[in-house]
């Protein structure tokens, strides 16, 4: 029987099965966006793995995280105009963006991402100790 797998760590093989496990480990954070302007569920979700042995970037694609957007998305793009806050450029830039934007959708997904996170004591003291060895590193 063939297990199932929705990501895998490249650096340390660490796997997970569904996205609610990738969601819900407390050693995964989502740091960042790349906007595929072109076909904006084909953009990437930068998580990072936080382990002090690993702390790779796993990139995953907008289109696995579509059901978390409930709302009705924009028929028009305002991106780089001059309404454009230019959140989608920057990609470490995780607000949400209050423009009436196609794009804006992919921000919303975001939030929720961050609204299904809970941070529990033990992964407070982790990212203590993660902080440390860095700054020592």
């Amino acid at each position: 029987m063939e297990s199932l797998l929705f990501k895998s760590c490249p650096k340390c093989f660490k796997r997970w099965s569904s996205r609610d496990d990738f969601l819900s480990d407390d050693l995964i954070s989502l740091i960042g966006y790349q906007a595929s302007f072109d076909q904006l569920e084909n953009g990437l979700f930068l998580f990072t793995h936080r382990t002090s042995e690993c702390l790779t970037t796993l990139a995953v694609c907008v289109s696995e995280f579509l059901d978390l957007f409930s709302g009705a998305r924009c028929p028009e793009t305002k991106a780089l105009t001059r309404e454009c806050p230019r959140f989608c450029l920057d990609e470490s830039n995780l607000e949400p963006c209050n423009n009436p934007c196609q794009c804006a959708f992919v921000r919303d997904i975001m939030q929720v991402i961050h609204s299904r996170r809970s941070v529990s004591p033990a992964a407070l003291s982790r990212d203590d100790s993660l902080q440390s060895s860095l700054l020592d590193w």
